[in-house]
């Protein structure tokens, strides 16, 4: 029940990443939470058929195996030797296991030996409870402290390590040299005629590469009013007459001219050449489609130059669009959401300025937008920040209440939510006193981080509420129980962390440093932390209930001995219920 309760809720805090509209998070997510959960179908399924498949064929009495020296002393090895008859030895050593258990016999490893005799009396004296206590406050406070100081990331996140050649010259490049006028800028689009996207029936998570249907304005006309608009707003925009508040935010040309590409001064030079005209009769298919097809006086082809601005099908013109080159966006930077938010509201104030001009001579309000995803990774940016903070907090809820369900009772299920965002508060502060920032990895790092801190503390939440006695009685069962294998998961799992503190990618490393420190925050807490708010107000369970549900558990149960002729003296064990120490050893 304990592997279920912990898988079921790691799971569900992997599953968090889907309330993200990001189809990146969203895939790791599910990624991660398929892992957990078919690691659980096949330990429960062929781990323990294995185990099976032991006891029934290799797990043999002392008359068919032989002793042989291994690094940790002698060790008997059983044979399957059919003319021996080994398949009928007994007793074997799980039936001797299950002897000793009803007997009240059960042996103890050292580590478990350890947190039954020492660890757990020292949880119980008061002295060691206030110790902690203290202890706890005083990390706890300046680590929320730091947790209220975590900021957006405010430069380009990076890829490799601070080591690595490459990257030594990317923050070069980017950290010691300024702007230069030959960084190729980003272009920014205001377009008419064309409306937001249909995304109906468009999931990046299943099929990237279908993002929707375009939907154009049908009422809009580039008119002979609308063309005046649209040269007066590219006349502003290449001489400054209006926008003087913008020379920061638009680049210039080697004239000291706005960098725009506006596709009105040749079709006015083309005008010109064709009638001696300057606006294009609307209604004059056939004399734009000649525009399309002519080259302008660089001898650059009209449908080459303009092939983003201008919505040609052969027939009918669909949208028309006006380009700036960007000041501080180039085609190689990432800047931090901040720095890109106000370049984005300035271009906001432009459309909105556009859309006085020329909305209603055109028939349709103007968009704007670039293409090369610098807004997307901005408004990405912010998600990844509000989806961190969601994703924690349903994470947080999901562990309470499968902590409520599986004890029944919402003391154990607060104090185990507790310690999980002790856990939580722990990670976050101290990353953020190691100068960590809140970027896209951190941000899908937080939103997961409570289904990694749930582990430890479940185990021996489990342990508690299903062992009964007193509370001191229920607190040694718990760690006697609990306390081996919780310290062993708590080892390998460091152990597994450690190598992606090597790698050069930046992710795997900060993704290995979180994992290490959720791991060891989430044991502190679990066993020193939950087990002495335990220790201190933890419900007591009578043993009267426990003699009552074993009855009940026996009434209808077969005698394993009877079926087993085998068995230790061939007679029934004791039937006395175990100890508080060993009611989880049940038959097994």
């Amino acid at each position: 029940l304990a592997m279920l309760i912990t898988s079921a809720t790691t799971c569900a805090a992997f599953l968090c990443c889907l309330a993200t509209p990001i189809p990146g998070t969203q895939a790791f997510g599910i990624f991660a939470a398929l892992v957990i959960l078919f690691d659980y179908v096949f330990v429960m399924s062929m781990y323990c058929t294995a185990v099976m498949v032991y006891h029934n064929r290799f797990d043999k009495g002392a008359r068919c195996s032989f002793t042989v020296p291994t690094p940790c002393g002698p060790s008997q090895c059983g044979c399957c030797i059919e003319e021996d008859n080994c398949s009928k030895a007994s007793p074997t050593t799980t039936e001797k296991a299950l002897s000793a258990s009803h007997a009240n016999q059960v042996g103890h490893d050292k580590v478990e030996n350890f947190f039954r005799t020492k660890f757990a009396p020292m949880i119980l004296k008061p002295i060691t409870r206030v110790v902690i206590l203290v202890i706890s406050i005083c990390w706890l406070i300046p680590a929320v402290y730091y947790v209220f100081k975590l900021e957006p990331t405010r430069k380009q996140e990076q890829f490799l390590a601070d080591s690595h050649p490459l990257q030594k010259a990317i923050t070069t490049v980017n950290e010691q040299f300024g702007a230069s006028s030959e960084d190729v800028a980003i272009d920014i689009y205001y377009v008419w005629g064309v409306n937001d996207l249909d995304r109906n029936g468009a999931n990046p998570l299943f099929n990237i590469s279908y993002l929707g249907e375009p939907r154009f304005d049908e009422n809009f006309g580039l008119t002979l009013q609308c063309q005046d608009k649209i040269m007066k707003i590219c006349d502003d925009l290449k001489l400054y007459n209006n926008t003087d508040k913008y020379l920061d935010l638009i680049k210039r040309n080697q004239k000291s001219e706005g960098a725009i590409k506006c596709f009105m001064y040749d079709l006015e030079d083309y005008m010109n050449k064709s009638n001696g005209q300057t606006r294009l009769d609307p209604k004059n298919v056939a004399s734009f489609s000649k525009f399309w097809e002519s080259k302008n006086k660089e001898n650059n082809k009209i449908a080459s130059k303009y092939s983003n601005h201008l919505g040609w099908d052969g027939e009918k013109l669909k949208f028309v669009a006006i380009s700036v080159q960007s000041k501080n966006l180039t085609r190689y930077n990432r800047p931090p959401e901040d720095e890109t938010r106000r370049d984005w509201n300035e271009f906001e104030d432009l459309r909105a300025n556009f859309d006085d001009i020329a909305s209603e001579a055109c028939g349709s309000k103007v968009m704007m937008t670039d293409l090369e995803g610098k807004f997307v990774f901005m408004n990405n940016q912010k998600i990844y920040r509000t989806s961190a903070i969601r994703g924690a907090l349903i994470g947080v809820v999901i562990a309470l209440v499968v902590l409520l369900v599986c004890t029944w009772s919402p003391l154990i299920s607060i104090c185990s939510t507790l310690s999980i965002l002790c856990t939580m508060m722990s990670v976050i502060g101290l990353t953020t006193m190691g100068g960590w920032t809140l970027g896209t990895l951190e941000a899908i790092l937080i939103s997961i981080l409570s289904g990694f801190s749930v582990d430890y503390v479940v185990h021996l939440a489990h342990a508690y509420s299903h062992s009964h006695g007193t509370r001191d009685e229920r607190v040694i069962a718990a760690f006697s129980d609990m306390g081996s294998p919780v310290l062993s998961g708590m080892i390998t799992s460091v152990l597994a962390s450690l190598p992606l503190l090597a790698c050069q990618i930046v992710f795997f490393t900060k993704f290995g440093i979180f994992l290490l420190l959720t791991i060891v925050f989430s044991w502190i807490f679990a066993n020193f932390g939950f087990m002495s708010i335990l220790a201190t107000i933890g419900p007591a369970k009578s043993k009267a209930s426990k003699n009552e549900n074993l009855n009940n558990q026996n009434a209808g149960a077969p005698n394993v001995y009877q079926a087993h002729p085998g068995s230790v003296n061939n007679q029934a064990p004791n039937t006395q219920p175990p100890s508080v120490h060993t009611v989880r050893r049940a038959p097994l």
